[in-house]
């Protein structure tokens, strides 16, 4: 037996943060959460790489820009430290390699880091509610009664050991402060000591990041309540897929690619035209380009990666990720055969992801090989994500293909009140639900979807013109397959390195458990509770995109050869509440590769036998 436990425990004292954290707004406390995973710092380094050296082990920068607002102000009682205020300095946000600290875990981090001469100031970052996240830079501003006041906000400052910066040039009452060198008052403290003086109109530290616009500028976007529920249709306000929150991280890069085989779908049409990364395939003639054979192609290829936030139409999960059609015909000479050529050349093209809603049939050793080629063999032996629709039977088993491989991603239908599409479901479509039952994984939006459609009058909608070009009632599992496949392309857009079968881990874990039902532990299922209408749940792609960073080994036994990569390893019997609690083991037979980018941290919980060798690398090596 061999146990390894890499740990850091700083035992240092911080000053100047035993402090609540809120400022003064509009006449009572604004609280404001520490967010534990963030934080910013204000450096006199230019240069970023230098400064990821400073923290590598401890931190990641996820941003990097020159201080250069003040160049803007009026300084004409400028008091400050070059040091302390000065535009050749350099703001970073950075992420924390270990995503679970506590807050005292993150003050001891800033210890560390600030022990760095070149480090001038860190802050933490903050939220106000789960849907924000912001950090607070090197400054306060300090309203003024009038200008007049300017040496009474001087003497004020002095007695907190803060200085003058400049005055904004628009509104010269507004002031911005900074800390002196020997300061022991952090921002958040400052500013409240100088509200507590009665003497200003305002004093807050100043706020950076947080700000976002509203998802995107598409006009048909106030309907998709796949990506944001308001309640449209009679549904539920945040039962949705959580896609606006991730696009703060990412939203879909073009070198991750989307194959979607089915009817084929329109190469030119005006929302998809920009995301084509091909021209298709057509399974029937056996060449290029696709063929469009049917309507139901082009809405669930707009579902999984329409153009985003281009002021026309709909936004696709992934808009900023590829699409290629492989068409085929349904019940016209259709093989086993011609569908296993569409995976394989899915594969040999470049497909990262793969969707497929549509199934049923008799169960093909040839597809199932083809199937198996490119979990397999795709993306250069890391594998293609292929997503199967469980089909709209009502039935409580789901259909073939989507059961044939435990590695495909078995995709349900939900209702926009978080129900397992039924009949009875909230939506009012009573004659239809979606199968579920054993093999089940995911569940993803799956009624009255907006989407791109056939243009003009050749598709579903047959208005006339560009009201032609759009689906308004598209549904089943079928519009529930893209939605997750979109989602797969989000998180391959974060982490290109992530395996076929930890994208699914990814998925899983980080569902959401909706609808009221009873997710319970099953052996069989071991990402998380389960249910067998609702499989691990409501897809969360804002988790989702977050996880693909770290890759947590826990409550998993490793029995045989694996490799697991990820940019941050966590393995132990208690790394993360989404899985339940249990260790990280391996057998005397195992032959495990465990390759992260920056940190591997095997916690209390891990029995490691075999053979099990571990690498700080790029994963894609």
């Amino acid at each position: 037996m061999k146990k390894i436990l890499f740990s850091l425990l700083l035992l240092l004292a911080l000053q100047g943060y035993a402090q609540e954290d809120f400022y003064y707004y509009q006449g009572g406390k604004m609280p404001m959460q520490i967010h534990t995973q963030f934080a910013y710092l204000l450096c006199n380094l230019d240069n970023k790489e230098a400064l990821q050296k400073k923290l590598d082990g401890i931190a990641t920068i996820t941003k990097f820009h020159q201080d250069i607002y003040q160049n803007r102000l009026i300084k004409t009682f400028n008091n400050s430290s070059p040091r302390m205020a000065n535009p050749n300095n350099y703001y970073a946000e950075i992420q924390f390699n270990n995503p679970n600290l506590t807050i005292e875990q993150v003050k001891e981090r800033f210890v560390q880091i600030k022990s760095h001469p070149e480090i001038i100031n860190i802050a933490h970052s903050y939220h106000i509610d789960s849907n924000s996240k912001f950090a607070i830079t090197n400054y306060i501003w300090v309203g003024l009664k009038n200008e007049a006041q300017m040496p009474v906000l001087i003497a004020e400052a002095s007695k907190i050991n803060y200085s003058i910066v400049g005055q904004n040039p628009y509104m010269k009452e507004w002031v911005m402060v900074c800390p002196q060198e020997n300061a022991t008052y952090s921002q958040v403290k400052a500013a409240q000591l100088l509200m507590e003086t009665g003497l200003f109109t305002a004093a807050e530290p100043e706020f950076i990041g947080g700000y976002q616009a509203y998802c995107t500028n598409d006009p048909l976007f106030t309907n998709q309540w796949g990506l944001n529920n308001t309640g449209q249709f009679g549904g539920v306000a945040g039962m949705d897929t959580r896609v606006c929150a991730a696009y703060a991280t990412t939203t879909g890069i073009a070198t991750v690619d989307i194959a979607v085989i089915d009817e084929g779908f329109e190469n030119n049409h005006p929302d998809l035209d920009g995301n084509i990364e091909n021209t298709g395939y057509s399974v029937m003639t056996g060449t290029s380009p696709t063929i469009v054979y049917g309507s139901h192609g082009t809405a669930c290829a707009g579902i999984a990666a329409a153009e985003g936030n281009n002021s026309l139409g709909v936004t696709g999960v992934a808009y900023g990720c590829d699409l290629m059609s492989i068409s085929m015909q349904f019940g016209a000479g259709l093989t086993n055969a011609m569908i296993a050529d569409g995976f394989n050349w899915a594969r040999l093209n470049g497909a990262e992801v793969i969707s497929n809603s549509w199934g049923g049939g008799s169960p093909s050793a040839t597809i199932n090989t083809a199937i198996t080629n490119a979990l397999t063999l795709g993306r250069g032996g890391l594998g293609c994500v292929i997503l199967f629709a469980t089909a709209n039977g009502n039935a409580g088993t789901i259909s073939y293909p989507s059961n044939s491989n435990e590695k495909i991603i078995a995709v349900g239908a939900m209702s926009p009140c978080g129900q397992r599409k039924n009949p009875a479901s909230c939506d009012g479509e009573n004659w239809w639900g979606s199968n579920y039952g054993a093999g089940l994984d995911v569940m993803a939006p799956g009624v009255k979807i907006y989407t791109t459609d056939r243009q003009g009058t050749a598709g579903y909608n047959t208005a006339a013109g560009v009201a032609g070009d759009y689906a308004t009632n598209f549904n089943g599992t079928s519009s529930a397959c893209p939605h997750a496949a979109g989602i797969a392309a989000l998180i391959l857009s974060v982490n290109p390195c992530l395996t076929t079968d930890e994208v699914e881990d990814i998925m899983q874990i980080t569902c959401r458990k909706v609808g009221g039902y009873s997710y319970t532990v099953n052996g069989l299922y071991p990402n998380g509770t389960w249910n067998n209408e609702m499989g691990y749940g409501l897809l969360d792609a804002d988790a989702a995109v977050k996880m693909a960073h770290t890759l947590y080994l826990q409550n998993k036994t490793e029995t045989g050869t694996a490799t697991r990569r990820a940019l941050y390893i966590n393995a132990g019997e208690n790394v993360t509440p989404l899985i339940p609690i249990g260790p990280y083991n391996t057998t005397g037979a195992s032959n495990v590769n465990i390759i992260g980018t920056y940190y591997i941290d095997f916690q209390p919980g891990c029995d490691l036998q075999g053979t099990i060798d571990a690498y700080l690398t790029n994963p894609c090596n």
